[in-house]
């Protein structure tokens, strides 16, 4: 391969691996400066406003009338990539009336959202009472798989009982 296109090929792929995960139209309506820990303990304030938030997927509920991840919450960096997925301030929701391929989103594979705050649904992490904001996805980006332990997903498998209304609409 002679230089010049070894040079551009190289260009590229580092032009690439700089760009954001989402639409730049989109990250413009999200807000950036309001961390997790401040949404999850006042998800009425927050409730339909759009963040970008990533993390590891530690359950995944995949049914014709069910779609929702349990997502380990973990920094994203300017790009809206994971930085450290073993540092958590939380876990959330993401909802997708579009649904999740199962082959697709699976315990311990990295995700990065971009959604709008729809509620807050009261449950349980560890046994421990929890209130999980629930996120519906306008743009999603899955990463590779994480390697090592996966967080303990205390989530219920039913969610019908957990959750029997349509949770797209408004509290």
């Amino acid at each position: 391969m002679n230089k010049p296109v070894l040079c551009v090929i190289l260009i590229a792929f580092l032009m690439s691996s700089c760009s954001h995960a989402f639409k730049e139209s989109l990250r413009k309506t999200a807000e950036d400066d309001i961390p997790f820990t401040s949404v999850q303990s006042n998800i009425d304030r927050d409730t339909g406003a759009v963040f970008i938030w990533g993390g590891v997927i530690v359950n995944a509920v995949i049914s014709d009338t069910i779609n929702y991840l349990e997502i380990v919450q973990t920094p994203l960096n300017k790009y809206g990539k994971i930085i450290n997925p073993e540092y958590s301030e939380g876990r959330f929701v993401l909802y997708s009336p579009a649904g999740f391929g199962r082959d697709e989103y699976h315990e311990g594979r990295l995700i990065s959202v971009l959604g709008f705050l729809i509620r807050g649904v009261d449950s349980s992490v560890d046994g421990q009472p929890y209130t999980y904001p629930v996120m519906e996805a306008i743009e999603i980006r899955l990463w590779g798989d994480m390697e090592g332990n996966i967080p303990h997903a205390s989530f219920p498998s039913q969610l019908s009982r957990m959750f029997p209304w349509n949770i797209s609409e408004p509290r």
